[in-house]
């Protein structure tokens, strides 16, 4: 391979791979959530910090001003050019820097990686922490450089730092990696304990404005991160860095750490020591925790690249960009060439898993290819529909079926509990579609001044929907949300000055 091109085959293989990904993968569960957030705008969500939502209620708005039947194409559009956004800051920050390298090189670097390819093809929140994490170390470089309107860059990095803190909490690992990285050499620990500090104070009433939603809505965002959901630590937790490592930075991430560790390096300067501080955080993490999130290394790809052409800046690292496209190849083209198989149908679920599972993958493919939907909609008619676990309800949001709620127990994406007064839909006629392929009703029925169960039938198998005339609010009141707040909410570890789920403690 000639330094002066990249061989048409490796951008054969980059758009093979999103292609493959946009068609097979469905706009389902977590990913059709974090779009369902755009329906309303809120100062706040139950799982996570808002600013996720803000954005898809944004794009919401554009899908109705277009006219677009269903919500999902546009976010995904909108990843695609967070991705090409990151190529583009990653590209001129290196100029800034005295690139030597030649920028396709680099941008083939960060593309190849399996990571990017994931994020960048679909709307997650973790997509958005990745780009707001990379406009954040930039700005928090220039704040580094700045030697005029220093104010204003001290502002910007300070706004960055919102925007990473308001999207999810874990982009603080970034925030600690650079205070790890600064205390390690002179330079840094003069702008850790000056215009650092000043970063920080800048950035806290926004952060302080999002804590006193949270003491007015149950402390949700911290109590579900840090309080509802349980670890099951393996004991593995530094295996799962490396892992993350590999997925999420791309195999020039081990590359980059040998190179500094056997003194090769040009140059160990604010990318690098932002990289090896972060990677440190993240060791320590998963020592203490017993385990750590793959998806936790979202920010990783663009600061390992950053990193990379500080510490060696006239090598192409083509074996990078190889190795990187054949990691991504050897992962996601099997996983989509799956998920093609199941979407039309030539591969059973079942063959994969237990019916219970497959049952359930089954409505998933079903609602997203629009079979399932089809046939709720009418029934939808005067009615309020319900689903029995918030990524179902999302999809039935993202097609414009309304009203929707959710019945469940679960601590995942309890939006209705922000969103919904139960007591108000006292009497409602509504249709309940259950999990998966169906089971027992009797729960469902006796919600209900009378109900009956009918099928509704896919070309991949058969659903029990629960008509319901007359919600009995008292009986779902009773067995549903008193031992939710019990379970949850009663066990919350941190204060609050307002719950609105204290409106359900006293029987009406």
């Amino acid at each position: 391979m000639k330094n002066s091109t990249i061989h048409p085959l490796f951008w054969a293989g980059i758009i093979l791979i999103s292609a493959m990904l946009q068609i097979a993968v469905p706009i389902t569960g977590d990913e059709a959530y974090f779009i369902a957030w755009g329906k309303s705008f809120q100062w706040g969500y139950y799982d996570h910090p808002p600013v996720p939502g803000w954005i898809s209620y944004t794009l919401w708005q554009v899908d109705d001003l277009i006219g677009l039947p269903r919500h999902g194409a546009l976010h995904r559009l909108f990843s695609g050019l967070m991705g090409l956004a990151s190529v583009y800051l990653i590209l001129s920050r290196l100029r800034l820097h005295g690139l030597v390298m030649r920028p396709v090189f680099v941008a083939g670097v960060f593309v190849a990686v399996p990571g990017v390819l994931i994020l960048f093809n679909l709307y997650l929140n973790d997509s958005v922490l990745a780009f707001f994490s990379l406009l954040f170390v930039l700005a928090v470089d220039t704040a580094f450089r700045a030697r005029r309107n220093v104010l204003l860059a001290l502002i910007l990095a300070a706004l960055a730092f919102d925007l990473v803190l308001l999207t999810k909490y874990n982009g603080a690992l970034v925030y600690l990696g650079m205070l790890a990285g600064f205390l390690s050499w002179p330079a840094g620990r003069r702008f850790l304990f000056g215009r650092f500090v000043v970063i920080s104070l800048l950035a806290l009433p926004v952060f302080l404005a999002h804590l006193w939603w949270n003491a007015d809505h149950c402390s949700v965002n911290l109590a579900f991160n840090f309080g509802f959901r349980s670890i099951h630590a393996t004991g593995f937790g530094p295996v799962w860095v490396v892992l993350t490592l590999a997925i999420m930075a791309g195999p020039l991430a081990f590359g980059l750490l040998a190179r500094i560790a056997f003194g090769n390096a040009h140059k160990v300067g604010f990318f690098a020591r932002t990289f090896l501080g972060t990677v440190a955080v993240m060791l320590v993490i998963s020592v203490l925790r017993g385990e750590f999130g793959v998806n936790w290394g979202a920010p990783l790809a663009a600061l390992t690249v950053l990193a990379m052409v500080e510490v060696a800046p006239a090598q192409a690292p083509v074996w990078s960009r190889r190795i990187g496209l054949a990691a991504s190849l050897a992962l996601l083209l099997p996983l989509s060439a799956v998920l093609l198989g199941l979407k039309y149908e030539l591969l059973p679920a079942t063959a994969l898993t237990d019916a219970k599972r497959a049952a359930d993958f089954n409505q998933h493919l079903d609602l997203a290819d629009g079979q399932l939907i089809r046939q709720i909609a009418p029934l939808n008619a005067g009615r309020v529909t319900v689903a029995m676990e918030y990524g179902i309800v999302a999809v039935l949001d993202n097609a414009r079926i309304g009203p929707t709620t959710v019945f469940t127990r679960s601590i995942f994406g309890r939006n209705q509990d922000l969103q919904t007064d139960f007591s108000e839909m006292n009497g409602r006629d509504m249709v309940v579609l259950l999990n998966g392929a169906g089971s027992d009703t009797d729960e469902i029925t006796r919600l209900f001044d009378s109900a009956n169960v009918v099928t509704l039938t896919t070309s991949r198998q058969t659903y029990l929907v629960v008509l319901g005339q007359g919600f009995q609010y008292a009986t779902y009141r009773a067995e549903w949300i008193l031992p939710t707040i019990s379970e949850l909410y009663d066990k919350s570890p941190f204060p609050y000055l307002q719950c609105g789920m204290d409106k359900y403690r006293l029987d009406k």
